[in-house]
């Protein structure tokens, strides 16, 4: 049967961390580096799973799209996961898709469709999971139909016919490493820690800043997860850029922020000011297909914190 292997992935999967769904969600092991991806969409479908999809195709402007589904054992209702990256930038979007062992049917609406058929090539494969366990022998093949795929703003653009089918990524989700770093928080610590986030659930935005001393290289991480026409996107931005762009006193009375792109103008953050007026500017960002955010906006959540950052990757894309 042409997806053996991808049921037999999917059981090794399962049976180390639980589900695909859950596995998703610790996606470093396909290298998209988030620390939370939305995934519900796809945890119930694929907590059951009785078909997989797995593929990856090339998309513009130095993006790339790996496509990571399942549905229900015994009915195609599921889901599918685009994860379109490049260095330093991804984005997700979790839709409901119709998955059989053969086919895959989904409407993303303004951002597309994929409407797919398994063609198998007769020629057996052999895989294994990049953390090391157990190979897994399969009957190789190509997806052919339609896959369209345009982000929003333009940021990239994919149409293809066919894409090979892949096993590997399925089984790399269960080796479950996410190499983030180490932080350890103390007032003692000459580093700092710039935290911005949201309140709301359906529209969640986040920013952290990180430099282990003033002056010193900072890394920083931002996301933004939405929910849209029965998609589920979280974006995702991620560098490092020089300690000027991060500048604060040894006491954290006060911070300046003015890094460059993908950011504009600057924000500052007060100590001693009330609470409405303690963090206040122009500080923006522009994340793949949604650009302009406001990070300085009223409602946003503050803290600035002594910290030191240890090892970890910054999002290098898939």
């Amino acid at each position: 049967m042409p997806n053996a292997g991808y049921d037999r992935a999917v059981a090794a999967a399962r049976g180390k961390r639980g589900s695909i769904g859950v596995l998703v969600l610790a996606v470093a092991p396909i290298g998209v580096g988030l620390a939370s991806v939305p995934a519900s969409a796809l945890a119930e479908p694929a907590a059951r799973s009785g078909s997989s999809v797995s593929f990856r195709i090339k998309s513009s402007n130095g993006y790339s799209i790996l496509a990571l589904g399942g549905s229900r054992r015994g009915d195609s209702r599921g889901a599918i996961s685009l994860f379109v990256a490049r260095k330093g930038a991804n984005v997700v979007y979790s839709a409901p898709a119709m998955i059989t062992p053969t086919t895959v049917q989904a409407d993303l609406g303004e951002l597309g469709s994929i409407s797919l058929g398994l063609e198998p090539s007769g020629i057996e494969r052999t895989v294994r999971p990049t953390c090391g366990g157990e190979p897994v022998t399969y009957e190789s093949g190509s997806y052919v139909g339609a896959i369209e795929f345009r982000g929003e703003e333009g940021f990239t653009e994919a149409s293809v016919a066919s894409a090979p089918m892949l096993v590997k990524p399925l089984l790399d989700l269960a080796c479950g490493r996410f190499a983030s770093g180490e932080l350890v928080v103390g007032r003692h610590l000459p580093g700092a820690r710039l935290r911005v986030g949201s309140r709301s659930r359906r529209h969640r935005l986040s920013l952290q800043l990180n430099a282990n001393r003033p002056g010193a290289r900072v890394i920083f991480q931002a996301s933004l997860g939405e929910f849209r026409r029965g998609v589920q996107i979280e974006r995702s931005v991620s560098g490092r850029f020089r300690g000027s762009a991060f500048d604060f006193d040894r006491r954290l009375v006060a911070a300046t922020v003015r890094p460059p792109g993908p950011f504009s103008g600057r924000a500052i953050f007060r100590r001693n000011a009330p609470a409405a007026r303690r963090w206040r500017g122009s500080l923006a960002i522009d994340f793949p297909g949604k650009s302009n955010v406001p990070l300085a906006a009223r409602g946003l959540r503050v803290s600035l914190v002594h910290a030191r950052r240890t090892g970890g990757n910054v999002t290098q894309g898939h």
